[in-house]
């Protein structure tokens, strides 16, 4: 998480607190109150959070994401890594555990 994200996400922690913006539902328990604005967080959260990851990279001047690929080279990188791993099992196993 880099520092953008996470002064976004204390701002709008410090807003959606209650009583500083909006008392969702008025009249309420402490405790309803707390969940009510819990989803409320939670939701805005969703929402929002990747268009400010995406705008603190510009400002930071990451202008890029990894590319299709990066992604498929790491991937076949993993997948023969794993049948290595598994066919020296398999050859482990049919030695009957013996070198």
């Amino acid at each position: 998480m880099n520092l953008v994200v996470a002064i976004y996400m204390v701002l709008l922690f410090f807003a959606l607190t209650p009583g500083i913006l909006l008392s969702l539902p008025s009249g309420s328990s402490k405790k309803v109150v707390a969940l009510t604005h819990g989803v409320v967080f939670t939701a805005v959260w969703w929402l929002t959070h990747r268009f400010v990851w995406k705008f603190s990279l510009k400002l930071e001047g990451m202008t890029s994401t990894p590319s299709a690929a990066a992604t498929t080279a790491a991937a076949t990188t993993a997948a023969a890594t794993t049948a290595a791993a598994k066919k020296a099992a398999a050859t482990e196993k049919f030695r009957g555990g013996r070198y």
